[in-house]
């Protein structure tokens, strides 16, 4: 794979999606919730990265089988982790 092609890349997200995800990490922080915090975060950048902008990626890489494979391993990862951390008293 080619790096330069992987740092032209230029992905949009929506101002007022910014502006929630931003809304929502605040209002958890100020009640303390840390947990919360990053699990919102790593959800918007996961929609972010593939739902929001599947098209361009899908333009760039096609029918790539390592990229769906590495994003839908990361996505499991991710959801076990989370998961896991809730569970987890501090």
């Amino acid at each position: 794979m080619n790096i330069e092609a992987l740092k032209a890349i230029e992905l949009g997200i929506p101002l007022w999606q910014m502006a929630f995800c931003v809304a929502l990490i605040s209002l958890f922080m100020l009640f303390g919730k840390d947990k919360h915090c990053i699990s919102v975060s790593l959800v918007f950048f996961l929609y972010w990265g593939f739902f929001h902008n599947r098209i361009k990626l899908h333009e760039l890489f096609g029918s790539s089988p390592f990229f769906m494979t590495s994003y839908i391993v990361c996505a499991i990862i991710l959801f076990f982790l989370i998961l896991i951390s809730f569970f987890i008293k501090e």
